[in-house]
């Protein structure tokens, strides 16, 4: 059985919460200094991290990611139709791979848990490596925990980054939580971090450099 654990996210702005709600409200560095434009830096350096959040990425051996918004913009590109019936383009962001290469690298599995089941994302994830990708999924959190229990790991160290309503569940199951600016309110109040950049245009690079940096703090430390 997976050791998943009650959501104790920690808030930049130290405000109380709600009765009912996360102990404090998510880190939004990227809703925070959105204001400031192209020349804001990502991600955000280890020591900047508050300490909580910083304890959850050193413990993350797992990156499970969402396609649809998350690992592409969320935008489907018609291409036409043919005797198959309509095509559909998907577009993803270069830096992004990088990421998860970099992470595979350090040692760090990703899987991919999508509902959709596009040529596209599942063409993407074979691009990259990714061995455990998943598509057409109707229940993303009794895969996730089937997959855990296949590595050996607990929901603690895993992080997963979703965007939808039905990603919640997964969300507040995991030891790091992590949604796009993007996404509905009722997922920035569920997750310990809100990204800095757009799902599709850096976003999963941002989560995987956070998890490289503290990973790099621990070794240096």
């Amino acid at each position: 059985m997976l050791n998943s654990t009650s959501h104790s996210p920690v808030s930049a702005a130290g405000v109380s919460p709600e009765p009912g709600a996360p102990s404090t409200a998510p880190v939004a560095l990227g809703v925070a200094t959105a204001a400031r434009g192209a020349g804001t830096a990502w991600p955000p350096a280890a020591e900047e991290l508050p300490g909580p959040l910083r304890e959850r990425l050193a413990r993350i051996r797992l990156l499970c990611l969402d396609v649809d918004g998350v690992l592409s913009d969320g935008h489907l590109y018609f291409l036409g139709e043919d005797e198959a019936g309509p095509r559909w383009g998907m577009r993803f962001a270069v830096r992004d791979g990088v990421g998860i290469k970099r992470l595979q690298a350090a040692g760090i599995e990703v899987a991919i848990l999508s509902e959709g089941a596009l040529p596209g994302s599942q063409a993407r994830a074979r691009s990259l490596g990714v061995r455990h990708a998943f598509f057409g999924l109707k229940d993303k959190l009794s895969r996730f925990t089937a997959l855990c229990q296949e590595l050996g790991f607990t929901a603690e160290q895993a992080a997963f980054v979703g965007d939808e309503l039905s990603d919640l569940p997964l969300l507040r199951a995991v030891g790091f939580a992590a949604t796009v600016p993007e996404a509905v309110s009722d997922l920035h109040r569920a997750v310990h971090y809100i990204t800095q950049r757009p799902g599709g245009a850096g976003a999963v690079r941002e989560v995987c450099e956070m998890i490289l940096g503290q990973r790099s703090a621990r070794a240096g430390s």
